[in-house]
């Protein structure tokens, strides 16, 4: 059995999107199928009992320094926003993530990018309707097709989707994002929090960890 990788992230986590484009570029030349698994982030906090980053005023700095450098050696481009208002209400853009992924799973993607590029790269707002809208016009949805995906939005079977995928990256120890989960055959699956842990999920699958900065697949971000 090949190798597969879980990646369970929400798109007010600018460290998911590092991890995001991580994998997606080691994908192939490392030789496991990802899993692209959005879910709600508040609700990890919730049920692991963490609070957020940013309410500790301490960690708040560092990490604003910390994802400045993070975002230059995965080659994205990041600014810190002034208004982090944000970071507290990421449930209704993850549920249109979640719509994307159930209805339009080659846009996934997509719409992902989208989302940490307005909130972590052009400081917008993500949870207004005219900026999922906005959001949903850039990955080149038509209006028919916003509208379903508006729609999709408030069905429980996509809050059921989203909550599930919470759910099952608790149920494997998640306390933050972004969780990856790695399964190999014969071996119980390895867990590994942030996106400073690629060395050693490069070691778990007899893989070499190149840096981006030096890799020649760095033009396929």
């Amino acid at each position: 059995m090949a190798a597969s990788i879980d990646l369970f992230y929400d798109v007010v986590s600018p460290y998911s999107w590092f991890a995001f484009e991580t994998l997606i570029r080691l994908e192939e030349p490392w030789g496991f199928k990802l899993n692209l698994r959005p879910m709600f982030l508040g609700g990890i906090m919730k049920g692991s009992g963490n609070t957020p980053p940013a309410m500790l005023p301490a960690r708040g700095a560092y990490l604003s320094k910390d994802t400045a450098r993070c975002a230059q050696y995965f080659g994205l481009s990041l600014k810190n926003p002034e208004d982090i208002s944000f970071l507290f209400n990421s449930l209704t853009p993850m549920r249109l993530v979640m719509a994307v992924a159930l209805r339009y799973p080659s846009h996934l993607i997509k719409i992902s990018r989208e989302m940490w590029s307005r909130g972590w790269s052009r400081e917008l707002q993500l949870a207004d309707e005219e900026s999922l809208r906005q959001a949903c016009e850039a990955v080149g949805f038509t209006e028919a097709q916003m509208l379903e995906l508006f729609t999709d939005m408030q069905s429980s079977s996509v809050k059921a989707a989203l909550a599930a995928n919470t759910q099952a990256a608790l149920d494997s120890g998640a306390f933050g994002a972004p969780w990856i989960v790695v399964h190999t055959a014969g071996r119980e699956p390895e867990t590994f929090f942030g996106s400073d842990r690629f060395h050693l999920i490069a070691r778990l699958l007899g893989k070499q960890w190149i840096e981006p900065a030096v890799s020649p697949l760095q033009a396929k971000l």
